[in-house]
């Protein structure tokens, strides 16, 4: 899987909803830009999703870093205080 920044996360939501803007837009004016934004902003939900799904994993894994590090602070601590 790829990885993703925050920055890369905002970037997608901001497309997404410029995109469900342009649909309100043309919903009432256009039937052929209508569709095609509809299409496009299908793909973008897609990717929309991806980038949150790839954005929990990376939460997850930042947290598990640092449970790690305090974990092995407290067993040096520990193992400090034992001698």
């Amino acid at each position: 899987m790829a990885t993703i920044s925050g920055e890369h996360y905002t970037t997608v939501m901001n497309e997404r909803a410029e995109l469900q803007k342009k649909l309100d837009a043309a919903a009432d004016d256009n039937e052929f830009m209508t569709s095609h934004y509809t299409r496009m902003l299908r793909a973008c939900e897609e990717t929309y999703e991806r980038a949150t799904n790839a954005n929990i994993i990376l939460e997850r894994q930042t947290q598990r870093a640092a449970i790690k590090t305090k974990k092995e602070a407290l067993k040096a601590k520990k193992k400090a205080d034992k001698k």
